[in-house]
């Protein structure tokens, strides 16, 4: 329940008046607004590029989804930051559950939900909100994979990954952190692996003499 209230809380302070707060449109809404009626129209060139901001369209693609349902209006095309703010509240739950047990992660959740700068740029027509809930996706999904050793959270976290480098840049530093991190796994696997092979081998030099002592002791016999 105060989950589910949560969720209600980051709807709340979000659609009320969408279209008209933030005053005014901004350049990067309106240039969002265009890239998606050009896709609309088939004016978008192949390979998938957006020439208007210079950027990959994938975020565009869903705004033409949106403005294809719901026609060409302000609130149409900042429905999708709405999206992705709330969409950070749930995951953001879900991974400092996981982490910190339910009473931080409600915590964690109402954090993002009230916020006041995230509630703005949840209500601006633009990527820039989508570096939270992509984030947030990936280190939950790699947190599953490390513990389940399934492979299929894994998958999922890559495709994650590999999709949210086209929406908003700062999603591409987060390809380098997911990086940095396995090769510091990798460094604890090896000294683990290092220092347990050790531990075996001076195991084994002081059975040794046991051994020799057994065998001597047996040879009395």
């Amino acid at each position: 329940v105060p989950f589910l209230a949560l969720i209600g809380l980051a709807l709340a302070l979000r659609l009320p008046d969408l279209g008209t707060f933030p005053y005014g449109f901004w350049y990067d809404e309106a240039a969002a607004g265009l890239a998606a009626t050009r896709i609309l129209n088939g004016l978008t060139p192949w390979p998938i590029w957006s020439p208007i901001l210079a950027v990959s369209p994938h975020y565009h693609f869903v705004t033409a989804i949106s403005i294809s349902l719901f026609g060409p209006e302000i609130t149409t095309i900042r429905m999708q930051a709405v999206l992705m703010g709330t969409s950070a509240v749930i995951l953001s739950y879900l991974l400092f559950r996981r982490w910190f047990g339910m009473r931080l992660g409600l915590i964690a959740a109402g954090f993002w939900a009230a916020l006041r700068y995230m509630i703005i740029w949840s209500r601006l027509g633009q990527d820039w909100i989508s570096v939270l809930p992509f984030e947030t996706a990936i280190l939950l999904l790699f947190d599953l994979g490390l513990e389940t050793k399934k492979l299929r959270y894994f998958a999922w976290a890559g495709l994650t990954m590999g999709v949210s480098i086209a929406f908003y840049y700062p999603n591409r530093l987060f390809v380098a952190v997911v990086l940095g991190y396995g090769l510091l796994l990798l460094a604890a696997w090896v000294i683990r692996r290092t220092a347990q092979r050790r531990m075996d081998g001076e195991a084994a030099a002081h059975a040794m003499p046991l051994r020799q002592a057994f065998g001597r002791g047996a040879a009395v016999v």
